[in-house]
């Protein structure tokens, strides 16, 4: 519902229409930047993984259904993506990064 029109001065009229178009444009720019930074996101998705596949092709086929090793059970999940190490016996879960698991088989 519409209240009844005022009459106002040219300079009201031109100064509302300056707030509305900088509110429009810091509208637009923060859709812009919320799109680059979805973008980034993704970029950095895809790029981790690519990552991930590479790695996983590499693994020998003896160790992607996973394998106990010095005390240690080690296991890969291909479908979450992640790489677990439990103490056999203790089965409190630790998860290490493919590079910390690399290291200690000294891959």
């Amino acid at each position: 519902m519409r209240g009844i029109p005022t009459e106002i001065t040219k300079e009201e009229f031109l100064r509302a229409c300056n707030l509305k178009i900088q509110r429009d444009n810091e509208l637009a720019e923060d859709e812009a930047r919320a799109r680059a930074e979805e973008e980034a996101r993704a970029r950095a998705e895809a790029r981790a993984n690519a990552e991930w596949d590479a790695w996983y092709r590499n693994v020998p086929s003896a160790c992607k259904q996973g394998f106990d090793y010095g005390g240690f059970s080690y296991r890969v999940n291909s479908n979450a993506r992640t790489i677990t190490k439990e103490r056999i016996g203790t089965r409190t879960g630790l998860n290490f990064s493919t590079f910390e698991i690399n290291s200690e088989l000294g891959i």
